[in-house]
């Protein structure tokens, strides 16, 4: 596809640019996924999210190595699997082909997991180097409170005139306001090409879509990202209808895939769905990316509504809404040994899916970076036995 090579050729110039600002003496900053990509957008800052990075080498197999590196120098092997390849890419950087900038500050919010935040004290003590850290409370009710959000606002503001101290980069409302104009319609572009995935018809294979994930991460505020998003919205649609007129039922089930992308597994994965019928038509980790905010207040909101900062309930919630939308028949879930924040909880959560939507559910073991967390021979049996279950269900 066009678009799918788009998309690879704007993430291979993201990281060629990260290293060649940083070869001009710019300062380059490593962000989490739950920090805002407008702030940074509208400051022109480059940043680089270390996640990514892991997500990368993971795939390219480099992630054992990595690993190693990080437990010999003294890491748990039960930390997160994202942060055991970054310390260790950031402890031997030779071991990798594909590099990444050192970082000059770091941006992070509490809305993702307390190991994240030691990860990102560990670089902050290695580099002596700014930690610009906004506190976002988990939510033990299942709408946010005001005084909270005022209390994150007020942290908003603090870290933006930080970063400008940091950088020299100013912070502009009036261009604010226009990142997040590109950042909302990109933002709907990716929900709107997730939608299609519901459509029997389509060709495009649900777990693709986390390879394309990336971008809506790093350039969501990007008029560049809106352009290749747009091709690969209008190449689906063109398959679909083509596929569509000449009678072609492209996919039996849909399933709805929860926990953290296995990277290191995604293509065996994808291709055991793809045998037994299967498409991922949702995910959580994608379908979160999907944001839109008109406004500063809006921004905070969403990102206290992300997946690992609310309640039980809201969270079961949000999981039988995209259940229903998607038209999933049933669910598979990744239980990440490391990722303790999502996994912790989807034993409570699933017991009360299945009740309430009478759904088979296949739990696998796995990690997001750590090839070694991986079992094939207990994935392909439990799979086995839930597209059996699947049928039964259908039959019934």
């Amino acid at each position: 596809m066009k678009a799918k090579k788009l998309i690879n050729q704007l993430m291979k110039q993201y990281y060629d640019d990260a290293n060649m600002a940083k070869a001009r003496g710019e300062k380059i900053g490593w962000i989490s996924g739950n920090f805002p990509q407008e702030i940074v957008a509208t400051m022109d800052l480059c940043v680089i999210y270390p996640e990514n990075h892991s997500a990368m080498l993971a795939m390219q197999g480099k992630d054992v190595c990595c690993c190693e590196v990080a437990e010999a120098a003294g890491f748990s092997s039960d930390i997160c699997s994202f942060a055991k390849v970054n310390i260790g890419y950031c402890l031997n950087e030779s071991i990798v082909d594909d590099k990444i900038p050192m970082p000059d500050y770091l941006l992070c919010c509490s809305n993702v997991c307390n190991q994240t935040l030691k990860w990102y004290q560990f670089l902050e003590r290695k580099y002596q180097i700014p930690f610009v850290l906004i506190d976002i409370p988990y939510n033990v009710e299942y709408d946010v409170e005001d005084d909270k959000l005022q209390y994150i606002k007020g942290q908003f503001r603090e870290a933006i005139d930080r970063l400008q101290e940091i950088t020299g980069h100013s912070f502009d409302e009036k261009k604010f306001e226009k990142v997040l104009r590109i950042s909302n319609e990109n933002g709907h572009l990716w929900r709107s090409i997730s939608k299609l995935l519901s459509e029997s018809h389509t060709m495009l294979r649900g777990m693709e879509l986390f390879n394309y994930m990336g971008l809506i991460v790093t350039q969501r505020g990007r008029v560049t990202t809106t352009e290749a998003l747009q091709a690969l919205y209008n190449e689906l649609v063109e398959k679909d209808n083509g596929n569509k007129d000449a009678g072609i039922q492209k996919w039996e089930r849909r399933i709805f895939y929860d926990g953290m992308c296995c990277w290191p597994e995604l293509m065996k994965l994808t291709i055991s769905f793809e045998r037994y019928g299967m498409n991922v038509t949702g995910a959580i980790n994608v379908d979160m990316w999907g944001l839109e905010y008109s406004s500063f207040d809006e921004m905070i909101c969403a990102y206290c509504n992300l997946p690992n900062a609310v309640n039980l309930e809201r969270a079961k919630d949000m999981r039988l809404e995209k259940i229903s939308e998607k038209k999933c028949d049933g669910m598979i879930v990744h239980m990440s040994r490391s990722c303790k924040m999502w996994s912790g909880i989807m034993y409570e959560m699933l017991r009360q899916i299945e009740q309430e939507k009478e759904i088979p559910v296949l739990t696998f073991d796995g990690e997001q970076a750590d090839q070694r967390g991986f079992s094939e021979s207990q994935f392909d049996t439990r799979l086995q036995g839930f597209h059996e279950l699947l049928l039964e269900n259908k039959k019934e």
